[in-house]
């Protein structure tokens, strides 16, 4: 799913560095750089898709830092729940919400 969302990020700056071409080719100088920006934004997510894509597949072939990473938010949240349980118990119950 991942590889496939990376094609269609390089097909779009593909298809962005094409109509670039095109403006440029008969262009007033707002529209190159209208065209320039869209491709700035379409180089950007690309990049940001490879890195997810790249992410995944570290985390695919590295299952136990993933699981490390699942214990340290599982350790994080029974301790935030002790706390809150503790809260709970020196305010005799009430315990402010505003924060949430």
């Amino acid at each position: 799913m991942l590889a496939a969302e990376l094609k269609k990020a390089e097909a779009a700056v593909t298809l962005a560095e094409a109509q670039l071409a095109q403006v440029k080719a008969s262009a007033k100088p707002e529209d190159i750089a209208t065209a320039e920006a869209s491709l700035e934004i379409t180089l950007t997510a690309r990049c940001e898709s490879k890195a997810t894509w790249e992410n995944a597949a570290a985390a695919r072939d590295n299952p136990q830092q993933l699981d490390a990473q699942i214990d340290a938010a599982r350790t994080q949240l029974a301790e935030a729940a002790g706390a809150l349980q503790q809260a709970m118990a020196v305010s005799g119950g009430e315990v402010d919400r505003a924060a949430d």
